[in-house]
């Protein structure tokens, strides 16, 4: 070596030090030109260029050092950090040891030895080795490859402390500040986050990560403005950098710029193809605008590149719901329930199964119609008939429906009913049992099935002895038998002699009772399938008692749950006189037979502002932003039992819900169910819609699902309801369709010439009546609705003492009277709109309601449940 060069190597070392890497460069390379055989000048060479990202000349600098010193340890350690950068860890390894066997003390082959241990995930050797670096010498590499340790294990908060002590040391360092705003990001430090990154930026303009990096800062920030000027910047400065446009289509997005979000998601697919998030997002852009097929391809090559992604697999199944393609949905939703369990899946789930009506009868299905139903997933009621398909396929259960069908009205004994060991099938088959704990058995013939099953067990009840128990499996369908017989308010019919022993095995219950002596199971059981037992005197002294645990669900419905609605009820204030004849008569129906009659909800609760949920429901309909943020007052007009406002308390979870009704008993039991879900955005009142027009209370949403028409003015309640709507907001509405009621119409006219009135007895007896007609009659068609099978819902259907029906042309005059705007109908299925849009591919919005006027005379049961829509208030 001459005397001449040392020093120039000295400068180098000092200004690698300190970030000059270009100098130190230009430098080594001087050396070397002059002395090509000098092994540190090659072995500092092969150290600093990997920071101008010049592996392949680093490299060979590193092969040239050790061909000339194959013991020099700085060839050696800087050889092995660069088989770790080309992912050749097994020549990593012996380069690392070698450096450190030859410089033992050395902080700087201690933290390559580090670095390589981390890479063999030996984490504790590579922490002691970091932190032998950082007690010699407090190296800024020792504090930043402990920060990377110190975050693959978690702790951020360690993690940070060494990755800001490493810049402290050398504030060059530009991978240390990304890395310090990644850990930033974790612990909820956004604004650091920032910071580190506009620092990396200063020492890097042209780093493109850095830009694009910085951009999503500013954008989870929500200084979305920002974020939009440095991804446009970045993508104009390196429009072949795939990220970038994926990012800046992220920030796009959030602002509403759909079509300038799409083209950048596009952008980035045709520079990567490889990007399933950015598929995903393309997706949720084609999902948003109405491109189903589009959105499709996008979701399913999302879930192709990405096949871990619940969330994708989910979207994909989404997209294909939205266009009624079924089957295939219900496969993409699975396929997303086997990775993880989403809300989103869950609810679509509920959505495929509900219009297939019948799914393959195998055990993965039967265990999420289960779960679907009982936890619950969605409105359990939607898969009432899905879950009676699952029942058919086996073959005990499906002759024993079969010989009670074909028997009735003749009720069969057990031995007649069943084969040898028959009931077993039943007692074992978890989906009748959830079906029957959960909704009304809306099918004729197991309603059949399990009538004749009800008196068969009053009768062995009734004659057994005190000491007879049932196995449990026995007991628990039969306790499942009451709960059903409960929830659908005991409208399975009785013959005489059946109904005389169960009114005696009431009595000898309540002496039972009253003298505190043990009341066998059975006969208990019994009973709850012919009477609520909350009707028994002194009925909660039942639930001091010691039962078996079905036993114990079985008086919590029956007895416990009826008691707390009371006391709810005895504290519902009254915001409203009712005195309208009509509204009192239908306050009456309602106390007496309180509609619906529901067990659970699902617990999701949602965060959304009204407005962005109509976009997202009528993504195609542009109306005017009224500035109702996610905070927005909502009234339920005729909240009834409460489903209603708490599904809509759960959607938009901030909001101030005021949840009102006639009937304090429907009222009690909304308030139950409200607070079993936890919920504290409701206010239930007692009120008369006539009357609310005094309260001078002002909302911006306003919900009247199916009470409008119960009014003996329709109309006057209406235009009330709209003088309490604030200017651009938003009203929900449903009424009974006219050409969608010919079955109910049909049934009314039958009652009326039969004279039936409208008890619980006499509804009992008519519906048999309906049943016994033959299929062709046009009143035997209201068998085919769900609310046939519960005593308050078939009131409600068949025997309203109030109810008119609707025409579109009369609710196109509404609107004009009452100056609203129609944005567009919640329909029953996609295939519907599918339909539509075929018909009048002109009404892209699907608005017209003269359209939908000609299409409902062609498809009558187009509006089977009811004219559901939307409308919003001008905002002038």
């Amino acid at each position: 070596m001459t005397d001449n060069n040392e020093p120039a190597l000295a400068k180098a070392e000092a200004l690698r030090e300190a970030g000059q890497w270009h100098q130190a460069v230009d430098i080594g390379y001087s050396v070397v030109a002059a002395e090509p055989d000098r092994a540190d000048a090659w072995a500092l060479l092969a150290l600093i260029l990997p920071q101008l990202r010049m592996l392949d000349d680093a490299e060979k600098a590193a092969l040239r050092a050790l061909a000339i010193e194959p013991q020099n340890p700085v060839a050696q350690r800087a050889l092995a950090v660069i088989r770790i950068r080309q992912q050749r860890l097994g020549e990593a390894i012996p380069l690392a040891e070698g450096a450190m066997a030859l410089a033992p003390g050395c902080p700087q082959a201690m933290v390559v030895l580090g670095i390589v241990r981390m890479a063999e995930q030996r984490l504790d050797e590579a922490d002691a080795l970091f932190c032998q670096a950082i007690k010699l010498a407090q190296s800024a590499e020792a504090h930043a490859n402990r920060a990377q340790l110190q975050m693959r294990r978690n702790d951020f908060g360690a993690a940070i402390v060494h990755g800001e002590a490493a810049v402290a040391k050398k504030p060059f360092l530009v991978g240390i500040w990304q890395m310090l705003a990644r850990l930033y990001l974790r612990v909820g430090r956004g604004d650091d986050a920032i910071a580190a990154l506009e620092r990396a930026a200063r020492l890097e303009p042209d780093n493109a990560m850095i830009l694009v990096e910085l951009g999503e800062c500013y954008h989870l920030a929500g200084r979305q403005i920002e974020a939009l000027d440095i991804l446009e910047h970045a993508t104009a400065k390196f429009p072949g950098h795939a990220n970038a446009w994926a990012t800046l289509g992220i920030a796009q997005q959030q602002v509403a710029r759909i079509s300038d979000a799409r083209t950048s998601y596009e952008r980035a697919l045709a520079i990567d193809p490889n990007q399933g998030e950015v598929y995903n997002n393309l997706g949720a852009i084609y999902l948003q605008t109405g491109d189903l097929a589009h959105a499709q391809i996008a979701f399913e090559s999302a879930c192709r590149q990405l096949p871990g992604r619940a969330d994708f697999y989910a979207n994909w199944g989404i997209a294909l719901v939205r266009e009624g393609k079924w089957e295939l949905a219900l496969d993409a939703i699975k396929g997303s329930l086997r990775i993880k369990e989403l809300p989103a899946a869950k609810s679509a789930f509920v959505q495929c199964a509900k219009n297939l009506g019948n799914i393959q009868d195998d055990d993965e299905n039967r265990s999420l119609i289960v779960r679907a139903m009982s936890e619950p997933w969605g409105r359990p009621g939607d898969l009432a008939a899905v879950s009676i398909n699952l029942l058919k396929p086996d073959r005990v259960i499906r002759e024993a429906i079969g010989r009670a069908m074909l028997a009735w009205p003749r009720r069969l004994e057990k031995r007649e009913l069943f084969e040898k060991d028959g009931l077993r099938a039943f007692f074992e088959n978890p989906v009748l049992r959830c079906l029957m704990e959960t909704i009304p058995v809306c099918d004729i013939g197991l309603e059949q099935f399990l009538t004749m099953v009800r008196k068969n067990l009053l009768r062995d009840a009734f004659n057994a002895a005190g000491s007879c128990v049932p196995d449990d499996a026995e007991l628990r369908f039969y306790c499942s038998l009451a709960r059903q017989c409960f929830i659908n308010e005991y409208v399975f019919s009785y013959e005489a002699g059946e109904i005389e022993i169960a009114d005696l095995l009431r009595v000898e219950i309540e002496r039972m009772l009253e003298s505190s002596g043990d009341i066998p199971v059975l006969k208990l059981v019994a009973l709850a399938s012919y009477f609520p037992l909350c009707s028994l005197p002194d009925a909660a002294l039942l639930l001091g008692r010691a039962w078996p645990d079905v036993v114990s669900e079985l008086l919590v419905v029956q007895v416990a749950e009826p008691l707390t609605e009371q006391r709810y009820r005895a504290d519902i204030k009254r915001l409203t006189a009712i005195e309208d004849e009509v509204s009192i008569l239908v306050q009456r129906q309602y106390e007496e037979n309180p509609y619906p009659k529901w067990t659970s909800l699902p617990a999701t609760v949602g965060d959304m502002a009204v407005e962005d949920y109509l976009r997202l429901l009528f993504p195609l309909v542009l109306f005017p932003s009224a500035g109702i943020d996610d905070r927005a007052n909502i009234l339920v007009a005729g909240c009834g039992t409460g489903q209603h406002p708490i599904e809509t308390a759960q959607r938009f979870r901030k909001s101030k819900v005021l949840a009102v009704d006639l009937s304090l008993t429907s009222l009690g039991y909304a308030v139950r169910k409200t607070r079993e879900l936890g919920l504290d955005n409701i206010e239930y009142m007692q009120a008369d819609i006539m009357k609310l027009s005094s309260s001078d209370l002002q909302f911006d949403v306003i919900e009247s699902v199916g009470v409008l028409h119960h009014l003996r003015d329709p109309l006057a309640g209406w235009k009330i309801l709209c003088s309490m709507l604030r200017p651009g907001g938003f009203m929900r509405l449903g009424f009974y369709s006219d050409l969608a009621r010919k079955d109910i119409d049909s049934a009314k006219r039958y009652i009326e010439q039969c004279g039936y009135t409208s008890n619980a007895s006499d509804i009992r007896r008519c519906r048999q009546d309906i049943v016994a007609m033959a299929d062709s009659e046009m009143a035997k068609q209201v068998t085919r609705r769900r609310d046939f099978f519960e005593t308050s819902s078939c009131r409600d259907l068949l025997f309203h003492c109030q109810e008119h029906l609707f025409t579109l042309p009369q609710i196109k005059h509404a609107l004009e009277l009452l100056d609203l705007i129609f944005i567009g109908f919640v329909l029953e299925t996609p295939a519907i709109g599918s339909s539509y849009r075929s018909r009048f591919p002109g009404d892209s919005q699907m608005t017209n309601l003269d359209f939908w006027d000609m299409f409902e005379a062609d498809n009558p049961d187009t509006f089977k449940g009811m004219y559901q829509f939307w409308v919003q208030k001008p905002t002038h």
